[in-house]
Parts: structure tokens; sequence; C-alpha cells
């Protein structure tokens, strides 16, 4: 799911780069934020589940 919104969001900024007016700048600042916002969820994620892993090793 997230690979395809990151092709989505890859082709966004493509298209805002051949057409570029205010509001299209506005709304790549708007994608950029975005995939911030995704990575960290995604990093946020990763360090659960080693946290997760971890414990359950340490229960064992």
């Amino acid at each position: 799911m997230v690979e395809r919104f990151r092709w989505q969001v890859c082709d966004s900024e493509f298209s805002a780069q051949k057409n570029s007016s205010s509001s299209t700048t506005a709304s790549v600042l708007l994608l950029e934020q975005l995939k911030t916002l995704m990575l960290g969820i995604k990093l946020v994620s990763l360090r659960d589940l080693t946290l997760q892993n971890k414990a359950d090793i340490n229960m064992s």
C-alpha cells in the first residue's frame, strides 16, 4: 500500500514540475510534508516492531 502511495506522489510531483504555477508549488510543498510524515510513521512502526521483538526475546 505504501509503495503504491509513493508512486502516486512521484507522479504528482512530475506533473507539478511540468506545469509550475503558484498553486502547483503549494501542492508540491504539501506533498513534501506528506512524504516526511509517511517516513516518520514508517520509522516509528519500525521502532515499535524492534521493541516488540526485543520484548518477545526477553520473555522467552
